[in-house]
């Protein structure tokens, strides 16, 4: 068994190896349609004279991106927007099961009511108790004014006692009323705290819009558990959109807020748009920082697609670099290739490529600019075949 699975790879391999030398190498079997003209596509290269450049992939952001989650742990129990679709602000988006925590709200309300009752019965029995001292103090005093006329010094001494003391019943009930309606009036503040707090955990189970904008994405179904740790939504505000791209700490400083630079987005659409930011650090890991830039509203620009953004800087293109069709690009094993239509001829060029832009790729070196590049019909090339240009692109 072993000996027949090595006999299989080894018949790949050959196979594999024959099949390239029969389409880039001298004879087999692709020498048979030498001398047949074969119909090809091509595009001119393009000569980059944008010297001190370098190329970053960055990502079309909305200006305001956020993850919503519920604030109250809970199962979903029913969601009311999807994916794509607008919110206005404070729209209600999603609610979650919330029977517990509106039965623990009522409790709260019912201990607040109990607490509001206390204060207006501790008001009113020690009002009591003061009208009573009061009266008491009243009548002391008028037996002790009675007494004052007369010549009994001992009755007169005793009327004046039991008014002081009367008088010191009056301050110590209305102590007391200070007293006790306070600590009533705190009880009921706290009860009242403890019913808006769990108002509050209540109302959470409902998850609002905090801005105008589009759902990018929904993370939950209905009947999940979910909790502050867990997002629901992504809320975008697409109103205004940027580009966040991720340059090495090194080029950071070749960056200024306001200057302008080139975004280049799907078919080879140029834009120059500004630097609204760069990042004052670096991240410790990858080493990089982040630079976002203003997009305009007049472009098209879709969330999340990956743009080419070409950034001045005094390094990394040193010139003669040349920007191709990247499926113009031919693989052979590690090594890459191009073929070039010349006087009806299709020459194999090697090349070595760099960064990617937009759908166009650069070409360090094996090109010089303004080559026929062959873009369609090239996979049934080989060197030095006889070719037909039937659209020749710029």
């Amino acid at each position: 068994m072993k000996k027949t699975l090595i006999v299989i790879v080894i018949l790949m391999i050959i196979g594999g190896g024959y099949f390239a030398y029969a389409q880039f190498g001298e004879g087999g079997p692709a020498e048979n349609s030498k001398g047949k003209t074969k119909t090809v596509q091509v595009i001119k290269s393009e000569e980059l004279s944008s010297g001190g450049t370098i190329v970053r992939r960055g990502v079309v952001k909305g200006e305001k991106e956020i993850y919503l989650s519920a604030k109250a742990e809970g199962r979903v129990e029913r969601l009311y927007k999807e994916i794509g679709e607008r919110v206005y602000r404070g729209e209600l988006l999603a609610r979650i099961d919330g029977r517990e925590y509106w039965a623990q709200s009522k409790v709260a309300q019912t201990g607040y009511e109990f607490a509001d009752k206390s204060v207006s019965k501790t008001k009113k029995f020690f009002e009591a108790q003061i009208k009573q001292a009061k009266k008491a103090r009243d009548l002391a005093k008028e037996a002790y004014e009675n007494y004052k006329q007369g010549d009994d010094d001992e009755k007169t001494a005793e009327a004046k006692a039991n008014y002081e003391m009367a008088k010191k019943a009056v301050e110590t009930a209305k102590k007391a009323y200070d007293l006790q309606v306070r600590m009533a009036k705190g009880n009921r503040d706290v009860a009242e705290q403890q019913w808006q707090a769990a108002n509050i955990v209540a109302g959470n189970t409902s998850l609002t819009a905090p801005f105008s904008g589009v759902i990018a994405q929904v993370q939950v179904e209905v009947g999940d558990l979910v909790g502050p740790q867990r997002p629901l939504f992504l809320l975008v505000d697409d109103s205004e959109k940027e580009v966040e791209v991720s340059v090495e700490g090194e080029y950071l400083n070749g960056v200024k807020v306001g200057q302008e630079v080139t975004v280049i987005v799907g078919d080879n659409q140029k834009y120059q748009v500004r630097v609204k930011a760069v990042s004052p650090m670096i991240d410790t890991h990858s080493r990089k920082g982040i630079i976002k830039l203003e997009l305009p509203k007049e472009g098209e620009f879709v969330l999340g697609e990956y743009v080419s953004v070409l950034i001045p800087q005094p390094q990394e293109l040193t010139g003669g670099e040349v920007l191709i069709p990247q499926e113009a690009v031919v693989r052979v094993y590690h090594d890459t290739f191009v073929f070039v239509a010349e006087k009806g001829k299709a020459k194999m060029v090697k090349v070595k490529l760099g960064d990617i832009i937009g759908d166009k790729i650069i070409v360090r070196d094996g090109l010089s600019g303004g080559e026929n590049i062959i873009v369609a019909g090239q996979q049934y090339l080989r060197d030095g075949d006889s070719v037909s240009v039937v659209r020749e692109g710029k």
